[in-house]
């Protein structure tokens, strides 16, 4: 047993606490405030006391005994050492570490935003592009982590991490170390979207980044965390998790080239569909032109035929040879509007088909 194990303190432990502890124990073993039947035991524990007090308190005998204990017991010095550890590496994971955060975030932002508008575009395209079409980027960008927060939060509640996080090793715990609930998870990453990120809005954003870098340097804790009772550390990679960020962070890469390419066919398709519905809209208006046209024609010559009609009776009962001379012509003319009458109806039946396909084809475009 040590002069440290006599006083009940650590090796490490400064004057005030072994004169502290000094006065608890000769207040507890002191022969007089015991049973006569304990007064032996509390007069040898106190001699015991008093040298293990004589010597640490003094720093010349202190330094010397610290000496001689190192040489002939190492095992104190050992967990003295093995503790001064604990506190190193412990100190290391609370390190600020501002920049591998931004990074980390700004990863979750850019991965979080491409998930949401990849889903969101497959599951009703017409709404998403609607959307690109009427919101500046800025603002979409905003709109697309809006929704991921609440995925991210809960990927945060079951891992502790985010895929941002996990690549830079960053963790956030709540203050008992514990893995937050997803209420927590989901306060924090709020306060994180309107403190630290301004909401996505440009000059904005810049001040707030600004002054949650200033914080977290000088006092390692974010105004989120604190509100929150949570805490960022960071850890070692091993060997494969370094592998494993490296491979991530090519798919990313791919993901991007992807979505691009995505996005860039998704946009081309739309333009060829526009033109080709701008095509037919011209195609059925020219038509419903000509069919007019056509109409009034017809009713034209149905006035011609009418009127010589007329004419034709009055020659039958007064000039047949008038009558016989223009019967052909009258015939010829029945003809040719019968004729012209068939081709307008046909032409008709098949502009009120295309009319049909037309508005199919609007119809499926708006449901997709």
């Amino acid at each position: 047993m040590t002069y440290y194990d006599i006083l009940e303190v650590s090796p490490r432990a400064s004057k005030e606490v072994i004169e502290k502890a000094y006065r608890v124990l000769a207040k507890k073993y002191h022969p007089d405030v015991n049973p006569l039947e304990l007064r032996t035991q509390c007069e040898e524990q106190m001699k015991a006391i008093n040298i293990a007090y004589e010597t640490l308190i003094d720093d010349d005998k202190r330094r010397q005994y610290d000496a001689d204990l190192y040489a002939y017991d190492t095992s104190d010095n050992t967990q003295y050492q093995n503790e001064e550890q604990i506190d190193n590496e412990f100190a290391e994971m609370l390190k600020p570490r501002p920049w591998p955060r931004y990074f980390a975030r700004s990863i979750d932002i850019f991965l979080g935003g491409a998930i949401v508008a990849l889903v969101w575009s497959y599951i009703h395209v017409s709404s998403y592009y609607t959307i690109i079409e009427r919101v500046n980027e800025y603002l979409l960008s905003a709109i697309l982590y809006g929704i991921w927060i609440f995925v991210e939060s809960f990927i945060t509640s079951i891992t502790a991490t985010t895929p941002g996080k996990w690549i830079f090793n960053l963790y956030v715990l709540d203050k008992f170390g514990s893995k937050l609930d997803y209420k927590t998870a989901l306060k924090r990453n709020l306060l994180v979207f309107y403190r630290g990120l301004g909401l996505g809005i440009p000059i904005v954003t810049l001040f707030t980044l600004l002054n949650a870098h200033s914080r977290v340097v000088t006092s390692v804790f974010a105004s989120w965390d604190i509100d929150c009772g949570t805490v960022v550390i960071s850890k070692k990679a091993s060997t494969p998790k370094t592998v494993a960020s490296v491979l991530l962070v090519i798919a990313l890469i791919t993901g991007v080239v992807y979505l691009e390419t995505y996005q860039s066919n998704i946009e081309s398709q739309q333009q060829a569909f526009v033109e080709h519905m701008d095509n037919l809209y011209m195609q059925i208006e020219n038509e419903e032109k000509a069919l007019a046209d056509m109409q009034s024609e017809l009713d034209s010559e149905y006035q011609a035929i009418m009127e010589l009609e007329e004419q034709m009776l009055v020659w039958l009962e007064s000039d047949t040879d008038k009558y016989d001379e223009n019967y052909p012509v009258y015939e010829q003319m029945i003809d040719e509007y019968n004729n012209k009458l068939e081709e307008f109806e046909s032409r008709r039946v098949k502009h009120n088909q295309s009319i049909e396909e037309y508005n199919k084809k609007l119809e499926t475009e708006y449901i997709q």
